[in-house]
């Protein structure tokens, strides 16, 4: 039985040199040399590494934060320096929302997220029939730091 990847080979035309060398001491074609000469300077050579020579520039995240980089090698750190993140907590209620100093860019947040709802005729406003209760609601926005 034929191995069907190596009559895919040979119906492309690729042969290996082993079944090459085979089909030589069968007479079926010419014998043939495969040394193949290598560049021992091209061998030997090492690649260069290249290295970034633009320079670093730090990174500032604001007043409210504190950074300090740690410059580490493949042999464990060489350098400690100190860290601190100071980071407000997102307000958990409404109350908490107007009282903080953010205060004017979540207005602006609601404002603009019920435009969008109202552009999108997403919802649309109703009295409230007799008997009914209003939904309850869930604090869903969140500070984004890389907008």
């Amino acid at each position: 039985m034929v191995d069907t990847s190596y009559l895919w080979h040979v119906r492309l035309g690729h042969v290996h040199y082993k079944r090459l060398e085979t089909m030589s001491k069968d007479g079926l074609i010419p014998s043939f040399n495969m040394n193949i000469n290598k560049c021992n300077t091209c061998m030997e050579a090492t690649p260069e590494i290249c290295r970034s020579k633009r320079g670093r520039i730090a990174k500032s995240f604001g007043p409210d934060f504190h950074t300090y980089l740690v410059e580490g090698s493949r042999d464990g750190c060489e350098k400690f320096y100190p860290y601190c993140f100071h980071i407000d907590e997102d307000p958990k209620t409404f109350d908490e929302t107007m009282k903080s100093h953010d205060s004017s860019f979540w207005k602006e947040a609601v404002n603009d997220e019920m435009d969008s709802i109202m552009g999108n005729n997403t919802w649309v406003l109703a009295d409230l029939p007799r008997g009914c209760k209003p939904l309850g609601f869930k604090w869903i926005f969140k500070k984004k730091m890389k907008v």
